[in-house]
């Protein structure tokens, strides 16, 4: 529970940090920086309620955030599919967003945000199944971003011509749905984690190197092939032997 109240903490500072960028008109991605995208101020509108709505400890004010929120992304995804235009996404700082639309993949998530966070307190294990995969999703989508940027892979970030999603996006998308996972402990997957056996101690022990040791591996396999150490053949073939041996 704690961590929720962090992760809720974390999403509305650097929300408002945001918001205070677009405000004086200045970029915090400058210099070397200058290549990644900047948040959409409606991002940091919804990410404001996300977290609000995540640190109430009432469901009558929940839900109506929730809604809020699904219906801002649902027309953001009609946007993207082509249906219909509201511009809802330019209503703060239209003078200065210029081509800077929410991404899909943003919209996406703030659309299994909706119902993680309408979810969240549901006493029956059926529906808590609902939080917890949506939070598993917003989890994905959001590391795969982070994923892509690291090795520059679009792909993972972007969907076609659209605008791709923001790095701190893609971080504070993170961070919430850690917040949200933890936010019953005792049940579904975080429970493995939270065990006090040696199943449970050793989860935690191994968990970070699970993540790092991947991630460490491929950039020192992309960066070996970008300076003609070997060639793909091998740096693929390597790749495997690692995977198998760790």
């Amino acid at each position: 529970m704690k961590f929720t109240r962090y992760s809720a903490l974390f999403a509305i500072v650097v929300a408002v940090c945001v918001l205070a960028c677009w405000g004086t008109s200045t970029s915090p991605f400058e210099g070397s920086f200058r290549i990644w995208i900047q948040m959409n101020p409606l991002t940091a509108v919804m990410f404001i309620l996300s977290g609000a709505a995540l640190m109430a400890s009432s469901k009558k004010l929940r839900t109506p955030i929730s809604v809020i929120i699904f219906l801002v992304s649902l027309t953001n995804i009609l946007r993207v599919l082509g249906w219909t235009d509201f511009g809802i996404d330019t209503l703060f700082f239209s003078d200065q967003i210029g081509e800077t639309r929410m991404a899909p993949n943003t919209a996406l998530c703030f659309l299994l945000m909706s119902g993680a966070l309408f979810k969240l307190d549901d006493q029956l294990e059926k529906n808590w199944r609902v939080t917890e995969i949506c939070a598993l999703a917003i989890h994905l989508i959001s590391m795969a971003t982070l994923i892509g940027y690291t090795y520059g892979a679009k792909p993972l970030y972007g969907v076609s011509d659209f605008i791709p999603m923001a790095v701190h996006t893609a971080i504070t998308f993170l961070v919430l749905s850690l917040g949200i996972l933890t936010h019953r402990p005792d049940t579904g997957l975080v429970s493995v984690l939270t065990k006090r056996d040696l199943g449970g101690y050793s989860s935690r022990r191994m968990l970070p190197a699970v993540i790092l040791i991947p991630l460490i591996l491929g950039w020192m396999r992309l960066a070996g092939q970008a300076e003609g150490i070997y060639g793909a053949e091998f740096g693929t073939a390597l790749s495997v032997i690692i995977n198998v041996v760790c």
